[in-house]
């Protein structure tokens, strides 16, 4: 399982301190071998740090992005505040992988259900990555629904259709 983002955007060290100390480790009880990945730069102290604890692991910026998505069954990605658009589950369907996160993560993306596995809670989000985790054939489809989604609606004319709808 991957977390993602830039570290110097506050709510980003905030959900992979939340995911590695909280979600982490029911999904670690599951799955023993399981691992969770924290990537991106300018991380803190406190998230280099995660590093260090049972099945997470640190790999800081990554310059080859399809090499660490191809690498990964899934994109764990509660957001516990801030606004703005989820760059990180955008980039996760773009690459086919599906997305494990709570509603605030995926408010205002309309990505499909097929795509996607919304939990609000720590048990939630555990047994929603477990899911996936235990079924790659599941997270395979889920996968492809991401890709499908971003291959229609990424494109330049589907963005600029869906902001004109907007004014």
């Amino acid at each position: 399982a991957l977390c993602l983002g830039d570290y110097s955007h506050r709510p980003n060290p905030e959900a992979a301190i939340f995911v590695a100390r909280h979600v982490w480790p029911r999904v670690r009880a599951a799955l023993p071998h399981a691992e969770l990945w924290l990537a991106g730069p300018r991380a803190p102290t406190a998230v280099r740090e995660l590093g260090q604890g049972e099945g997470v692991r640190y790999v800081g910026f990554v310059r080859d992005l399809s090499q660490l998505f191809g690498d990964v069954r899934l994109l764990l990605a509660p957001v516990l505040s801030g606004e703005g658009s989820r760059v990180k589950v955008i980039t996760a369907a773009s690459y086919g992988v599906p997305v494990v996160a709570n509603a605030l993560a995926l408010s205002g993306l309309g990505l499909p259900a097929a795509a996607v596995r919304t939990g609000q809670t720590v048990a939630e989000l555990a047994a929603l990555a477990i899911a996936w985790l235990q079924d790659p054939v599941a997270a395979g489809r889920a996968g492809a629904a991401a890709r499908a989604w971003a291959e229609a609606n990424l494109v330049p004319d589907a963005v600029v259709d869906a902001q004109l709808e907007s004014l």
